[in-house]
């Protein structure tokens, strides 16, 4: 059994994940690479489209407006640029900066009329939230889409995947799917041929954590079999980034307080989803008490400054 990503076929460890999102339970077999450590599926399954239901989350969160607000991008100038310092400061009074603004600000988006691709981009709600501080130039693809949605000049959404794609870009993103894609060499090749000299891109993506592996073993909520077919370490995703002439200009981990409640309901034999017990789903009819939320929240916390959690964003230049 070869790694997909190293090539390497020597010691590497078997081991079975059963689908817990939504309670399936599933058996597929995963194996660990002995030389890069990125955990992998064996074999993709034939109807991998089963697991992505028509209420998988990607495609049903909030829909945002198309409206764009000039209250919110100078907030954003403020919290990411420092500009409109009088204004922005009387905003950050009334406004908590959304989560997107940290990303948007480490690839250095201060024009917005540079060129975006997100690939994988679901219902394009971040693009969304984008062309609503003003940004002029975004385009999503995601071959899961049920068609084409082309709003106006500004923003674009395509349903195709990254290979039908020969565009260039200023800037690309991958927020959580590039875990779900086959061929993760050329999957990174293609992304570096589609960014133009000087541009940015953003990887975001489930990672080993030793800590949470080792506490929590396959019911680690970030292994999400079988959507999750390569789920990497640090290692394994620098030799894929720095092999197509990329390199890593910020690492960040992300986890939130999800990696934890989830991985402690799959040890229960709690599904996320289709499971009244799920604290996703009903809070108040969960096993948790506010107490152990908020002891989860001290440990993700940590896990994310130690560098040790289970979930990563990649600033990445060219």
């Amino acid at each position: 059994m070869k790694c997909g990503v190293c090539h390497n076929g020597s010691n590497n460890k078997k081991f079975i994940l059963k689908e817990m999102m939504y309670g399936l339970k599933d058996e597929f077999e995963y194996f660990e690479c002995a030389s890069c450590g990125c955990i992998q599926i064996a074999e993709v399954p034939s109807n991998l489209g089963k697991y992505y239901p028509n209420d998988y989350y990607s495609y049903t969160v909030a829909e945002v407006p198309l409206k764009k607000s000039w209250i919110r991008s100078a907030h954003f100038n403020y919290y990411a640029f420092n500009k409109n310092k009088l204004l922005g400061s009387l905003l950050a009074l009334k406004f908590k900066p959304s989560g997107f603004y940290t990303w948007l600000k480490g690839l250095h988006l201060q024009n917005r009329k540079e060129s975006v691709l997100d690939i994988g981009c679901g219902n394009g709600q971040l693009l969304k939230r984008m062309y609503r501080l003003g940004f002029s130039n975004l385009t999503g693809i995601d071959p899961f889409l049920q068609k084409d949605l082309v709003y106006n000049n500004s923003l674009k959404l395509f349903k195709k995947d990254i290979f039908q794609t020969d565009t260039t870009y200023d800037v690309i993103m991958m927020h959580h799917s590039l875990e779900h894609m086959d061929r993760q060499d050329e999957v990174i090749q293609k992304a570096a041929a589609l960014l133009k000299k000087g541009g940015r891109m953003l990887i975001r993506i489930p990672i080993v954590s030793k800590p949470l592996m080792n506490k929590y073993g396959g019911n680690v909520v970030s292994l999400d079999a079988p959507r999750h077919l390569f789920i990497h370490t640090l290692k394994s995703i620098t030799g894929i980034i720095e092999k197509n002439n990329l390199s890593i200009y910020k690492t960040v981990f992300d986890a939130e307080v999800f990696s934890i409640i989830g991985s402690e309901q799959y040890s229960s034999g709690i599904s996320n989803v289709n499971d009244d017990r799920s604290y996703f789903q009903n809070p108040a009819s969960s096993i948790f008490k506010p107490s152990d939320i908020e002891r989860f929240e001290n440990e993700i916390t940590a896990l994310n400054q130690k560098r040790e959690s289970d979930t990563v964003a990649l600033y990445i230049r060219k």
